[in-house]
Formats: structure tokens, C-alpha cells, sequence
């Protein structure tokens, strides 16, 4: 596993420590508070959703996946979406 940045490392370090997945988001790019900051939910997808993960794969997702959304958008299914993970760029 290729260092990415501290706040990620120390993520992927827990996950291999502990066996359970977890995930960073970049605040910035988190949408959909409302003007009160960002919101993230759990609905189910939308049948024919995509997420593009962060091997580069665009995803199709079903009616019977859930997600983490913010705003419309999934942020991740069962693997990390790609356009709110944490980067090599993040302070």
C-alpha cells in the first residue's frame, strides 16, 4: 500500500491493525449541508448510479447497494469513490 498523505496512512494503518475499513473524506469537497456545512447520508443507490472508485473504475450501482452520499451524489459504495477522497495535496 503506496503512502498517500499522514491522515490517510494512519487510516489504512487502523484498517490493516483492526480488519475493519474505514475512509477519510476531504472536507472541502464534501457538498449538501444546506449552508450549514456538509451533510453525509445512507440511502440506497439509485438503480443505474455511478461512482467512480479510486482504481479508476466507474461503477454502476443497483437499487439494492447503499452509499454514503453528500449532496446528490454517492461518495462511496463498497469501495471509496474517488472525488472526496483525501490526496497527496491536502494540508
Amino acid at each position: 500500500m503506496p503512502p498517500i498523505n499522514n491522515v490517510v496512512d494512519v487510516s489504512n494503518y487502523v484498517m490493516l491493525e483492526l480488519g475493519q475499513p474505514s475512509h477519510t473524506y476531504d472536507l472541502a469537497a464534501l457538498t449538501g449541508g444546506g449552508g450549514t456545512g456538509p451533510a453525509l447520508r445512507v440511502p440506497r443507490a439509485v438503480e443505474g448510479e455511478t461512482v467512480e472508485t479510486l482504481d479508476g473504475v466507474v461503477r454502476t450501482l443497483s437499487a439494492s447497494d447503499g452509499v454514503i452520499a453528500d449532496g446528490d451524489d454517492a461518495a462511496i459504495g463498497i469501495a471509496r469513490g474517488h472525488g472526496r477522497c483525501i490526496d497527496r495535496d491536502q494540508r
